[in-house]
């Protein structure tokens, strides 16, 4: 029941991070600068975006310029991740083996150290989101999402009698 909030982030206030192949291969050398990450929350090698929130969660713009070369995106112990590609299609795993192509989305419960991706195509771009699962109960109701029935019904009453954010 917290009171709402606008965020306004503009693209000047998001630090931006390159990305460094974790191996050699056809497409590039190790450690050579393959992509970037732009953080809208979360922090990735000591930048840390400027959206609030009110559990831990990485939300990042990333951009794989290199086809065929294998990044990794830290992931925390507790954490899912969805990966929504926007254009171009990656490859996911250690092994490569999971393909999510263009206008996809894959959901990984993956606890654990990190996340690795294969553009098929130069200048892919995902956007990945990761954190914790926080194991409160969840109710929903048209635009309303709330932790209790109780609470929904509470805020279509508020809704309805123009109490929203008051």
């Amino acid at each position: 029941m917290t009171a709402p909030r606008y965020q306004p982030i503009v693209a000047a206030e998001t630090p931006t991070v390159p990305l460094r192949a974790v191996a050699a291969g056809e497409a590039c050398a190790a450690d050579e600068e393959v992509g970037k990450v732009r953080l809208i929350s979360g922090a990735l090698d000591g930048a840390v975006g400027p959206a609030k929130t009110f559990t831990p969660v990485s939300l990042w713009d990333v951009t794989l310029t290199t086809e065929g070369a294998p990044v990794e995106l830290p992931v925390g112990d507790r954490d899912n991740v969805l990966l929504l590609v926007r254009k171009g299609a990656v490859l996911v795993g250690d092994d490569a083996s999971a393909r999510v192509g263009p206008q996809s989305l894959a959901i990984l419960q993956k606890g654990g150290s990190t996340v690795r991706l294969v553009a098929e195509e130069a200048h892919t771009e995902v956007l990945f989101l990761a954190g914790a699962t926080i194991d409160e109960p969840i109710a929903h109701r048209g635009p309303f999402v709330m932790n209790e029935p109780a609470e929904l019904d509470q805020a279509m009453q508020d809704y309805s009698r123009g109490r929203m954010g008051k």
